[in-house]
């Protein structure tokens, strides 16, 4: 039979303690079992609310190596390199990843091509928006080039793998 105990009873104006609540303390190994058990589960609950309540992913959590087909990017707080199959690109140090994971970039893409690069020959580098998604270790990653509005991707990265890119000849 189980008994709800309130642990204060009201008695001629004055707050005592009912004579029986020793017997539900927290000393009890039943209760003391029961509420480890609430607590270990609760936990990782409570852990994974706090973490959604930031405004961004911390750097450290995301710097270093990702790579893909066609694609390897070294990112790093203040800002980061890419390496396409016939081109490279750059981020700018202001790169930012949301509590849901959203990446933002702007930056620079430059097309190469195949052959030997001419002494004295130049690049020109377009303009080029950053954006993705981030799940663990993984990041979905879309370039728009703005000039023109031309869409590269998605590409799929791994966090920690290098890049499978194929350079052109």
């Amino acid at each position: 039979m189980v008994r709800h105990l309130s642990p204060m009873v009201r008695h001629q104006s004055s707050m005592v303690r009912h004579p029986n609540i020793r017997r539900a303390n927290m000393r009890h190994p039943s209760i003391r079992s029961g509420a480890l058990r609430a607590l270990r589960a609760l936990l990782p609950v409570a852990l994974l609310v706090g973490a959604g309540c930031g405004e961004s992913v911390t750097a450290p959590d995301v710097v270093g190596e990702w790579g893909g087909l066609h694609i390897s990017l070294l990112l790093r707080e203040s800002g980061g390199t890419l390496e396409y199959d016939c081109a490279h690109g750059t981020m700018g140090p202001g790169w930012t990843i949301s509590s849901e994971g959203r990446l933002e970039a702007t930056g620079e893409y430059v097309q190469e091509h195949g052959g030997p690069v001419r002494e004295g020959e130049e690049t020109d580098p377009e303009p080029a928006r950053y954006t993705g998604m981030l799940r663990g270790d993984n990041l979905t990653l879309t370039v728009t080039l703005t000039d023109s509005g031309q869409v590269l991707g998605p590409f799929e990265l791994r966090r920690g793998e290098a890049g499978r890119v194929f350079k052109c000849l």
